[in-house]
């Protein structure tokens, strides 16, 4: 025992060091704590699940004791060593059928479809269907929500502690060492927090669909001039008449509303150019933050100068913003200021416009449809909308959480590159943004929830920083979903179809003659380290143009796979680790045994156009082993052209 303690030499400092022992438990998260009383069910087929196995059995690369039917029994070993009470359904079938992606997204279509169906005039199932449709992701439904015995949690102040751990991921990978044993203990009480704060988020709702809104009518309302103590500017109706106490009416013409007044449970506006604000002495670590607000017309503002507390912000809490009409415009520049639900659900609903979302600044973040512990969505029906945000915003699901836009039309703008967070590998000119469908887990304590944009037609335009565009981190998913137009994609490094750390990735394109531009590493199909990716496009002359680790290349005992189904498509990327080529293999090999798998499928006929030695009409397998490092070896990996 003496003589594994080090002796300081002469002149040597005296130096005691004391330590606390204390519990594993008490320092672990829910990573590895099994599912509970939770099962997961059987994954969905893909539709090209055989197909690549066939032609990966057909190149030699299927049946190798390191090859991918070793591989697809090692990725489905990885999500079973690391069960989580509040693991996702579709990030478990992510792992377990890692070649069926394209049956995830697909089932994910089908249990967001409800809501795109939500129509222009309003209808008292609104909100009910919308809840119901995003819960069902992360798999609660309404009725075990509604029926869940509310436990009391042992830790002083869970509000304080969430938002705390959400800054600390704002800034980090993982939990803040300073403060881990309030953030680990949050993340250990989730699975009762979650369900005691979304019962009272739907209690809260559901005066929503409650109240007939045609009651509402301002030939029925008699207003008078707003008083100095009311919280609005403008015409309303007399907020002190018992008949109408904790909710204010607004008229017809243009009014200002400060949602720091917490008395009011829902704010209704007939009309008009209003201006809703959430002002920067709003404390939302104090009460939450909760609001219903109902505006029938009018080019609108909301604006928010607060942390955790915006339009369309739930934060232990349930809100809803639900817009009629007009070129409405969103702004906010701190955390977690718009559209976001933490232990909570948060959505704004727009109905038609051209609108602007926009949550910039040092200080930005946590916002444009964010799922952290909940549900944050921004659902806009019709228009040429704009989402301007900088990091982790528009579609992001952080633990048991989905986040996600989901935009019915209209040439729109998703912009999250910078300039107040720069890259997270110093390149000059380079930003993180950790957008656009990323979904998030708090690396070694939680796993990952869904991030999602499903955009339904129109030319649009995805530009973003890294970690952006369809990718997932520590046993997160995310995705994009573009119905139609001819599209443009331009990003960094690790984007475009990407997963990082165990996790996966799905960027799927129906239609339309689309760009991808992306740069440096991991893009397009590109994936490192026990994670999964898909980039699927169905239709169109298509370009493609990325660095290394790209257009289905796996690294690290990870599986990419690139599929183009149509058109005379165009492929720029550098030698090495591209096109259907799998990078080294040395993180998991002495252990696992196995190699990575990387695909690349263009099977739309056509004269396709690619750089190097890659040509039409052609089946190769990809790769060298390298018999001196093995663990360095480019396999395995397949390209076909048909």
């Amino acid at each position: 025992m003496n003589a594994s303690v080090p002796i300081g030499g002469e002149g040597g400092d005296e130096v005691t060091i004391s330590a606390t022992l204390s519990s594993k438990d008490m320092w672990s998260g829910t990573v590895g704590r099994g599912l509970g009383d939770r099962t997961i069910p059987l994954p969905r087929r893909g539709e090209f699940d055989r197909m690549i196995k066939e032609h990966a059995d057909q190149l030699g690369v299927m049946k190798p004791d390191d090859g991918l039917g070793a591989l697809i029994k090692h990725i489905k070993s990885v999500q079973e060593r690391s069960w989580d009470p509040n693991t996702l359904s579709w990030v478990a079938h992510a792992f377990q059928k890692p070649l069926a992606l394209d049956g995830i997204a697909n089932g994910i279509d089908d249990q967001i479809a409800p809501i795109r169906s939500i129509g222009a005039e309003q209808s008292h199932t609104d909100v009910d269907t919308i809840i119901a449709a995003a819960l069902s992701v992360i798999d609660f439904s309404r009725d075990e929500i509604r029926a869940h015995a509310k436990y009391e949690t042992p830790y002083f102040d869970p509000m304080a502690n969430a938002i705390t751990l959400m800054r600390t991921m704002n800034e980090s990978w993982s939990v803040d060492p300073a403060q881990a044993e309030a953030q680990i203990g949050t993340i250990r009480m989730s699975k009762i927090l979650i369900r005691n704060e979304l019962q009272d988020a739907l209690a809260r709702l559901s005066m929503y669909y409650a109240n007939r809104l045609d009651a509402y009518d301002a030939d029925k309302r008699s207003f008078v001039e707003a008083q100095p103590d009311w919280g609005a500017t403008g015409q309303v109706e007399d907020p002190t008449n018992d008949k109408i106490r904790f909710q204010l009416i607004g008229g017809t013409g243009d009014n200002t509303y400060d949602l720091s007044r917490a008395d009011y449970s829902m704010i209704i506006d007939l009309g008009g150019n209003d201006t809703y604000i959430w002002p920067e002495d709003f404390d939302a670590s104090e009460h939450g933050s909760s609001h219903v607000i109902i505006d029938m017309g009018g080019n609108d503002t909301y604006r928010s100068d607060s942390a955790f507390a915006g339009p369309g912000v739930g934060v232990f809490g349930g809100s809803i913003i639900d817009d009629y009409s007009g070129n409405d415009t969103y702004t906010s520049t701190m955390l977690g200021s718009m559209a976001m639900g933490l232990f909570g659900i948060g959505i704004i609903l727009d109905r038609a416009g051209d609108d602007t979302y926009t949550n910039t600044g040092p200080e930005s973040g946590w916002s444009q449809g964010v799922g952290f512990y909940g549900v944050g969505l921004i659902i806009d029906r019709q228009g040429r909308d704009v989402y301007h945000a900088e990091k982790l915003s528009q579609g992001v699901g952080g633990p048991r959480g989905f986040g996600a836009i989901i935009d019915g039309g209209g040439h729109d703008l998703y912009q999250a590159n910078g300039p107040s967070y720069g890259s997270a590998y110093g390149t000059p000119g380079v930003y993180l943004g950790m957008s656009q469908g990323f979904g998030f887990g708090v690396r070694g304590y939680a796993a990952g929830g869904v991030g999602m944009i499903d955009d339904m037609s129109g030319n649009d335009q995805y530009i973003a920083g890294e970690f952006s565009q369809a990718g997932g981190y520590y046993f997160g998913l995310g995705l994009i979903r573009d119905h139609a137009g001819h599209d443009l994609y331009h990003g960094n490094r690790y984007g475009q179809g990407f997963a990082a750390h165990q996790a996966a990735g799905i960027l799927i394109d129906d239609a339309g003659d689309d760009t991808y531009w992306s740069m440096t590493a991991a893009s397009q199909s590109g994936v490192w380290d026990e994670s999964v990716t898909l980039l699927l496009d169905k239709a169109g002359n298509d370009s493609y143009r990325c660095d290394g680790l790209g257009q289905g290349a796996a690294s690290m005992q990870a599986i990419g796979i690139f599929m183009d189904l149509a058109g005379n498509d165009r492929y720029s990327a550098n030698p090495g680790a591209t096109l259907g080529q799998s990078g080294g293999n040395s993180y998991h090999f002495d252990s696992a045994g196995v190699m990575s798998f990387s695909g690349f499928f263009d099977l739309g006929g056509g004269q396709d156009i690619y750089p190097g030695s890659r040509t039409n009409d052609t089946a190769v397998n990809t790769g060298a082993r390298n018999d001196q490092k093995p663990q360095d070896s480019g396999l395995y990996g397949v390209f076909v052209d048909e």
